[in-house]
């Protein structure tokens, strides 16, 4: 697809058309910008999708959308495969596992067909937890191992580290606590090197989660204050909340009810906002418990 030399940088409005609320305004505004639309474009608007993960879904569903939009619109092969995978986000964020497994393997499919091994990497890692939350922990292992492969090849260190924080989740899912927590530090002290905040918020509530499953519960307190902080002090809107839950969680094992309850309670206020399904779920089931 070409890219047209004269378009203005598409931030200048990108910004607008994610606050826009009605579907066919922004449909109608996306397709005044007609003449911009190409990879760099693309690019930008998946960039959203990526950073605004941590913060904002409706974000990420307008993003994610303008993406399929304009792969409608051109019928370029690269830009169906960014919205494949960006709407394998969207349904992941959302709980919706499955319907994302699909997405994602159809990006997989067709950036494999385009000879693009880096983004099939890439696609691969990003649906490793949706496969994880499927219980299907054979398949992402071999996933897992083919995106290894193609990381190495293009000696992409971050994304080697981010594949292994990826993987620590299958392991931690077979409890296999002691392999997932080595593999957690691993990553933690490649993105201290190589990383951006949100790698290290993860990572943090990961070897917090980790360390309560091997009774190591000052450890786990100390990380999730961290991982709160960190999160909280980089508009990881989203990851905060996780933080509670689990900060809930470890008083709940600590057999602190009160202070549990208390905070499940603030945390599913927060979850119910954020239309984050899945951890207002778990608020549900460890206080009924």
């Amino acid at each position: 697809m070409a890219e047209p030399s004269t378009a203005a940088h598409p931030a200048s409005w990108i910004a607008e058309f994610a606050t826009m609320a009605d579907d066919q305004a922004r449909r109608e505004f996306l397709l005044s910008h007609r003449a911009e639309f190409g990879h760099k474009l693309v690019d930008t608007l998946y960039a959203g999708v990526v950073e605004s993960a941590r913060v904002d879904i409706e974000k990420v569903s307008r993003f994610s959308e303008a993406i399929s939009w304009i792969a409608a619109e051109t019928g370029d092969p690269y830009t169906r495969g960014q919205g494949l995978r960006a709407s394998g986000h969207v349904l992941y964020l959302t709980g919706k596992y499955r319907q994302a497994i699909v997405e994602y393997q159809a990006a997989i499919d067709c950036f494999e067909a385009q000879g693009r091994e880096l983004e099939m990497g890439r696609t691969i890692s990003a649906a490793l937890q949706s496969l994880i939350y499927d219980g299907q922990y054979a398949r992402a292992l071999k996933l897992a191992a083919r995106a290894r492969e193609i990381f190495q090849a293009n000696h992409d260190d971050l994304r080697i580290a981010r594949l292994d924080s990826n993987t620590a989740n299958i392991y931690y899912r077979q409890d296999r606590f002691h392999e997932a927590l080595k593999i957690y530090e691993q990553a933690y002290k490649a993105f201290q090197q190589l990383g951006e905040p949100g790698d290290i918020a993860v990572v943090l509530r990961n070897i917090a989660v980790c360390s309560i499953s091997l009774n190591e519960f000052a450890r786990a307190q100390q990380t999730y204050v961290e991982a709160r902080r960190f999160a909280e002090e980089n508009g990881f809107t989203l990851l905060v909340p996780m933080a509670d839950y689990n900060i809930a969680y470890l008083h709940y094992l600590r057999g602190e009810y009160l202070r549990a309850i208390e905070l499940y309670d603030k945390t599913r206020v927060v979850c119910e906002k954020l239309n984050d399904r899945y951890h207002q779920a778990l608020c549900d089931l460890d206080e009924s418990e």
